[in-house]
C-alpha cells in the first residue's frame, strides 16, 4: 500500500560548490508492507491494535476450556501460570466439574479465543503433583499482592493488577504496582513487563525487578503502545521528491 501525506517546505541541501541550501516543497510518500492504517498526527490506529490483544486476567478466568480433539468441556479456566522472570505465560490452572485443579502446559494450548481455550486433548490437563509447572506462580492467586522492589532496594509498591498480551506464539503479563488505591487515580501507578522481573522469593512474597523498571510507564496504553505497536515493526520506505529545480531525492 502506498499513499502520500502531503505537501511540506524543506530546507534542502544544494548541490555544487557552495552547498547552499534552499527552501523546496516536497511531497513525502510512505510505503509500507501490511494492512495498518495510518493517518498523519495521530496513532489512534496503533494504540487499537497494541490494545486489541491485552486482556485483564479476571476476563480469561471462568472461560470455559475445550478439548480440540474430542470437543468435549473439561472445565474452565481456573489461573493463569507465570514465568516470574521471562514474563511469558508457561500454563493454565483448569477447574473441573468437582472442583479440584489440574494443569496444562502452554504447548498444549491450540488457541485462547473469545468464549473458549482450546487445548489438544483431553489429555493435555495434568494433575499439579505430576507436572513441572507447578513450581510457578499463579497470576491472580500468586503475583497479586507481591511487593515489588528494585535491585537498589527501593519498594516501588505491591502488584495490584495483572494484564496479558495474548500471542500465537507467546503471551507476554503486564504487572499494574502501585503503593495505594490513591495511586491509579493520581497517575502514580506503575505499569511495566513482567520480564522485568529478576528473582522471585521462594514464599512467593517478594519480586525483585530492574533499576530501570522505576522509570516505568504511568498508563496501560502507553505500555502497550511502546511494547506491542505495530509502527514499531515496519520500516517505512519515504520518498521525497521537490518540486524545485526538477532536484528529487530518495531515502
Amino acid at each position: 500500500m502506498k499513499f502520500s501525506v502531503g505537501w511540506r517546505d524543506w530546507r534542502v541541501p544544494g548541490s555544487g560548490t557552495t552547498g547552499a541550501c534552499y527552501c523546496a516543497r516536497v511531497r513525502l510518500k510512505i510505503a509500507f508492507d501490511g494492512g495498518s492504517h495510518f493517518r498523519e498526527g495521530s496513532g489512534k490506529s496503533d494504540l487499537s491494535t497494541s490494545m486489541k490483544n491485552i486482556q485483564h486476567i479476571d476476563d480469561l478466568i471462568g472461560r470455559a476450556v475445550l478439548s480440540l480433539g474430542s470437543a468435549n468441556k473439561l472445565g474452565q479456566v481456573h489461573d493463569l501460570i507465570v514465568h516470574p522472570t521471562n514474563g511469558e505465560m508457561v500454563g493454565l490452572s483448569v477447574e473441573i466439574s468437582d472442583q479440584s485443579h489440574f494443569l496444562v502446559s502452554k504447548e498444549e494450548i491450540h488457541s485462547i479465543g473469545p468464549d473458549a481455550v482450546m487445548v489438544q486433548s483431553d489429555q493435555s490437563l495434568v494433575p499439579p503433583d505430576q507436572s513441572q509447572l507447578k513450581a510457578f506462580p499463579f497470576a491472580r492467586n500468586g503475583l497479586v499482592g507481591v511487593k515489588v522492589i528494585t535491585e537498589d532496594g527501593k519498594l516501588l509498591g505491591e502488584i495490584a493488577n495483572v494484564y496479558v498480551h495474548i500471542e500465537e506464539t507467546k503471551s507476554l503479563f503486564i504487572y499494574e504496582v502501585r503503593s495505594s488505591i490513591l495511586d491509579k487515580l493520581l497517575g502514580h501507578a506503575l505499569y511495566f513487563p513482567a520480564s522485568s522481573g529478576c528473582a522471585f522469593a521462594d514464599d512467593a512474597s517478594r519480586l525483585v525487578v530492574s533499576n530501570d523498571t522505576e522509570r516505568a510507564d504511568r498508563k496501560l496504553e502507553a505500555i502497550a503502545s511502546r511494547l506491542f505497536s505495530p509502527s514499531g515493526s515496519f520500516n517505512p520506505r519515504v520518498s521525497v521528491r521537490t518540486v524545485n529545480n526538477n532536484t528529487s531525492l530518495l531515502t
